[in-house]
């Protein structure tokens, strides 16, 4: 039992990486709480407004959940016991988020009476936040004198996480995982459609292009990008050769591209 515990909590860094990018998303959510506006997130002026600090964070967030649910999806014995797993690893959570949320951080800080904030229908609204694909991001009478009324604006990449989680069943349905090219067929594809949203005339129709939700076009191709490399880095994580020259290398080219404003 402790050889088989040992190979599955072995030391590859996942959390700490997680750790970094929850704090590069906290430095652009905190200047935008206290009223300063994204505009003082350093990464937002060297980049000319193309990023933020945040969505650097995020991106790493996608890269590393790519790999985690490449390898869940491979070692499920069923597309139900995938689709399980996926759903417990986020709507409980989450429904006890917005319970918190309504019946404790709403309570204590809405600027009516206690009554009248449980009497009304559009604080409970709050709960359809369980769907992902339509959040609101607001709770009448809370935090209405703050610079930014939001109450939890972290949750609205939910949506965006569980959508590839359906595609990566789709994707081993179609045989990816025997036929390693597609993922990066899928990567090119994520990155042409993003390249799209940047430089080309995009309909208003496409940009919001799941019909009654809030999924934009820019975001899905730009986190599906780096969520599809997570899954090509889990693909072939026996034929990667990690060294320390080449990452370093790889890390000043996307920083590089990053400053001059490239995807």
């Amino acid at each position: 039992m402790k050889e088989s515990n040992d190979l599955l909590f072995q030391n590859n860094n996942f959390n700490f990486i997680r750790v970094v990018a929850a704090a590069l998303v906290i430095i652009t959510h905190t200047y935008v709480l206290v009223g300063l506006g994204i505009g003082h997130d350093f990464l937002y002026q060297l980049t000319q407004e193309d990023m933020s600090v945040s969505i650097l964070g995020l991106r790493a967030f996608f890269v590393i959940s790519g790999f985690l649910i490449a390898q869940s999806m491979e070692r499920s014995s069923t597309y139900k016991s995938f689709f399980i797993k996926r759903v417990l690893r986020i709507f409980p959570g989450l429904m006890a988020c917005l319970l918190v949320t309504i019946l404790i951080l709403g309570a204590a800080f809405t600027n009516t009476t206690l009554f009248d904030y449980f009497s009304r229908s559009t604080t409970w609204h709050y709960l359809y936040n369980i769907f992902l694909f339509k959040i609101q991001f607001m709770i009448p009478t809370v935090f209405e004198n703050n610079f930014d009324p939001t109450v939890n604006g972290s949750i609205w990449t939910l949506a965006y996480e569980f959508s590839y989680y359906i595609l990566v069943m789709c994707l081993h349905r179609l045989g990816m995982f025997t036929k390693k090219w597609m993922a990066l067929v899928v990567c090119m594809l994520f990155f042409l459609i993003r390249i799209y949203t940047l430089y080309g005339n995009v309909p208003a129709k496409l940009f919001y292009f799941v019909m009654h939700t809030d999924l934009q076009l820019d975001y899905f191709s730009d986190f599906g990008l780096f969520f599809m490399a997570g899954v090509v880095l889990y693909l072939y994580r026996t034929t990667i050769a990690y060294k320390h020259l080449l990452a370093c290398a790889m890390l000043v080219l996307y920083v590089g591209s990053v400053l001059i404003g490239l995807p």
